[in-house]
């Protein structure tokens, strides 16, 4: 930067600690100007402007406690949750969706939701959000649908995935996926299967024996 009569000044800026008259201390932006020749005095002139941090700082610890508490809320829920953007990257995830896949949290924040999708859905998945994007037609926003989710060590398990859409006030959306585990539900689907075979078998399904001794029995009247 120039002064007025054309000669460099040198800068400096730091964040120090300022003292109020009422004795508070409250953090500032400093900034030190050094000009070799200004007008009227021989001697190399310093200029110090301050900036109050206070307001700047008290907005981040607000914006810093809603997102504690964002998380906070997230983790309260016991169905695994994720929220991406629409690129389909992870913004937020909670505890459970951290135990259920096996990931930690920080490998999930800022990488693809395909990372837990199996492989027929994860080289389609980013197709999908694209279309509907781009046609506003909904597939999977708003209902609960059946897929097959991969964990961290590559195993596959079934999961019901539900889909809903966030509008910002910016105009971008972000979408909360909602996901339930429906490995003992299938499991207790396949006991039930099987009991009713049993039972159908031994209650409803004549036995051998029963068949030859009925057609024993008709064929002795036929002959008397």
């Amino acid at each position: 930067a120039q002064c007025m009569n054309g000669s460099a000044m040198k800068h400096h800026e730091q964040k120090t600690t300022a003292l109020h008259k009422s004795g508070r201390s409250f953090n500032v932006e400093m900034c030190l100007s050094l000009n070799n020749s200004f007008a009227g005095s021989e001697e190399p002139v310093y200029f110090a402007h301050f900036k109050d941090l206070s307001a700047f700082e008290d907005h981040e610890t607000e914006l810093e406690h809603k997102d504690n508490l964002c998380q906070a809320m997230c983790n309260a829920s016991f169905d695994p949750m994720f929220s991406i953007d629409q690129t389909g990257t992870i913004l937020v995830v909670n505890d459970a969706a951290c135990a259920m896949f096996g990931y930690k949290r920080e490998e999930f924040i800022n990488n693809n939701i395909s990372m837990i999708c199996n492989e027929k859905d994860s080289q389609s998945h980013d197709k999908y959000m694209e279309r509907y994007l781009r046609t506003g037609k909904r597939r999977v926003i708003g209902i609960k649908r059946p897929l097959v989710a991969r964990r961290k060590d590559g195993s596959e398990f079934h999961i019901e995935l539900g889909v809903s859409e966030v509008n910002l006030p910016d105009g971008k959306k972000v979408f909360c996926g909602y996901v339930r585990d429906r490995t003992q539900e299938r499991l207790d689907k396949q006991m039930i299967r099987r009991r009713d075979a049993v039972i159908k078998d031994e209650f409803f399904t004549p036995k051998k024996e029963d068949v030859r001794g009925a057609m024993k029995r008709n064929l002795e009247r036929a002959t008397q």
